[in-house]
């Protein structure tokens, strides 16, 4: 039997592949769900949030990319006093955070780099909306933890770390707190199976690098 290619650029995520392929090798990971099918299965757990102080985290992707849903998922825990925690690159209008701010009870902001170049040539585009969309956070007294991964000979030279030590030092204790993530390299594997160019795949994970 010949090899079997797929072309990527032909797909529109119908999932019509998945049924016809022989050995079963494909598959779709994920389902839709509505903000209400969500909420009943996040009650579920309301028991353990009340004893470890836990709640509600909307991550991704980037959950500021659905916008609306997400918008409207955090109201619903918040009419639940249910707490509420958003992981976010910070890349999304500021209109958007004002709107979101008062439903969410804690911020993860990612930070992968300070200097403009490095990020449009690495992450895709410029970093100047998200910088600005955390001074708007921070300046709102908004709780807010830094998550800065380190990816080797990327972001993690001495000018690197200085400049994280200066936004540190910039909003002082108006953070709370900053923490520092090792690079690991868990989602090559992934990349390479949907079709992604694996660019960081030469690098190895912190604890391989041991």
């Amino acid at each position: 039997m010949e090899p079997r290619i797929i072309d990527r650029t032909l797909c529109t995520f119908c999932g019509a592949c998945v049924a016809v392929c022989p050995n079963r090798a494909l598959e779709i990971k994920g389902c839709e769900m509505t903000v209400e099918s969500v909420l009943e299965a996040m009650l579920k757990d309301r028991p353990y949030y009340e004893e470890s102080g836990g709640g509600l985290t909307v991550s991704g992707g980037e959950p500021m990319a659905q916008f609306e849903f997400t918008k409207e998922l955090l109201s619903a825990a918040k009419e639940q006093e249910i707490h509420t925690c958003i992981e976010t690159c910070g890349y999304a209008r500021e209109e958007r955070f004002k709107e979101i701010f008062p439903l969410v009870d804690l911020f993860l902001f990612d930070i992968k780099g300070l200097e403009v170049a490095p990020h449009v040539k690495h992450a895709g585009g410029s970093n100047r909306l998200i910088h600005e969309n955390l001074d708007f956070l921070v300046c709102n007294k908004a709780q807010v933890q830094l998550r800065c991964p380190l990816i080797p000979g990327l972001n993690d030279l001495e000018d690197d770390l200085q400049g994280l030590a200066e936004l540190r030092k910039k909003y002082a204790d108006r953070l709370s707190g900053i923490e520092i993530l090792p690079y690991h390299n868990m989602g090559v594997e992934k990349g390479v199976r949907i079709g992604r160019d694996a660019s960081l795949g030469h690098l190895s994970s912190a604890t391989e690098a041991q």
